[in-house]
């Protein structure tokens, strides 16, 4: 079985021209200030750092310093001296500051325990003309990467139902629930737009039964001992209907959003 690192960096590469979009419709240019907010291993903080120049400055932050020490690591390695990584909560940004020209989270705002909260902290980081460039998913009918593996999961082992209130990587899956909780926090949404994002690929469905053992391990650690082989099977069968030419390649619908603030929190 590949490792935690190795499908990070498969999804790094995949989801490169997404990373891409968010930083076009974020509108950086050279000399901008920058907080990525559940920065993780740094994307895409690293590419935004590029992006603002020597004259511009990132800050990514994410509670996880294990994974902040992967981003400072290939900070390093690319010759990046404008980007920090620092741990810190994603309900007190402000802490950090108020004069971001523009903040950035791609799929970590659907995980905080209170988005509200978190959103109002972003609010007040932004500088007045400043704007919210954030990634959710869609609902879980189409986002395969986490439905497929927890469709074939519930017949083996028993799961909470899905709750829209609680955190969840399908939390923001609808632009309803988007705007009732950016308005919360003083944001206006300006733009929502969709895009079709994959996550994971190889030759062959067993690719899939791989990477939900080493990043989706909630789901694999559910089922009991003795169902395991039929959990695998079961879960090759339905991985298969994926395939897209040679090729398996699992992912699902993001939602890009963009906002400003109306009132300061």
């Amino acid at each position: 079985m590949r490792s935690a690192e190795f499908y990070d960096e498969l999804e790094t590469r995949l989801s490169a021209p997404f990373s891409e979009r968010m930083i076009a419709v974020a509108k950086l240019a050279p000399g901008m200030r920058v907080l990525d907010v559940a920065s993780g291993r740094g994307e895409p903080a690293l590419r935004i750092a590029r992006r603002v120049g020597a004259s511009g400055s990132v800050l990514g932050v994410d509670l996880a310093e294990p994974r902040l020490a992967i981003a400072r690591s290939r900070a390093t390695t690319e010759g990046l001296h404008n980007v920090r990584f620092v741990v810190g909560d994603a309900e007190n940004v402000d802490a950090f500051g108020s004069d971001f020209d523009v903040v950035t989270s791609r799929w970590g705002l659907m995980y905080v325990a209170s988005p509200v909260k978190a959103l109002s902290s972003i609010a007040r980081s932004l500088t007045k003309d400043g704007v919210l460039v954030a990634a959710m998913w869609a609902e879980p009918e189409r986002v395969a990467w986490w439905s497929l593996p927890r469709r074939v999961t519930e017949k083996y082992a028993p799961l909470a139902p899905f709750d829209p209130e609680r955190p969840g990587p399908c939390r923001f899956g609808t632009k309803e629930r988007i705007e009732r909780d950016f308005s919360l926090a003083g944001l206006s949404v300006t733009h929502v737009e969709e895009h079709e994002v994959p996550i994971v690929e190889g030759p062959d469905a067993s690719v899939v039964v791989d990477w939900v053992r080493a990043v989706m391990t909630s789901f694999a650690d559910a089922v009991p001992e003795g169902k395991r082989s039929a959990w695998e099977a079961d879960l090759l069968h339905e991985a298969e209907s994926y395939r897209s030419g040679d090729r398996i390649v699992v992912g699902g619908t993001s939602l890009l959003v963009v906002a400003t603030c109306y009132r300061r929190p």
